[in-house]
């Protein structure tokens, strides 16, 4: 089994898809680090940004990245990654990933800023209000 799971042919990347977004939101609450960041429990805040892309292995969300403002107000990409799998090369490929599927919609800079930070707060804020109304 585990020579199975380290089997970079197994992995698909891949756009977000609204069936997504539950898997997603439990790979963010299960990671530790963001539960020290909660305010409440199962409540999403704007540490979890919007989701670009994700890391399939097994039908299965294992990585996904996101757009997040950083502590100097610029959008970065950034990877949450299931930790159990956080052993495998896939950081690099899911950034490049991203970096190719969004450079044109958004503008990024080599996966460095996104063009409108203000923009990139305001929808963060909206989408994570949303997430936490369909919770």
């Amino acid at each position: 089994m585990a020579a199975q799971k380290n089997d970079p042919k197994e992995l698909k990347f891949r756009g977000v898809y609204l069936g997504d977004l539950k898997s997603i939101k439990a790979l963010y609450l299960g990671n530790e680090s963001t539960k020290n960041q909660m305010i409440c429990e199962n409540e999403l805040n704007e540490q979890f940004g919007i989701p670009l892309n994700v890391v399939e292995w097994n039908k299965r969300i294992i990585a996904y990245s996101f757009v997040n403002v950083d502590a100097q107000t610029k959008p970065r990409i950034q990877l949450r990654i299931a930790e159990e799998f956080s052993a495998m090369n896939i950081a690099a490929q899911l950034t490049d990933f991203t970096i190719r599927s969004h450079e044109g919609v958004y503008g990024l800079n080599g996966g460095d800023a996104f063009s409108d930070t203000k923009s990139v707060q305001n929808s963060i804020r909206s989408f994570v209000d949303w997430m936490n109304q369909c919770n």
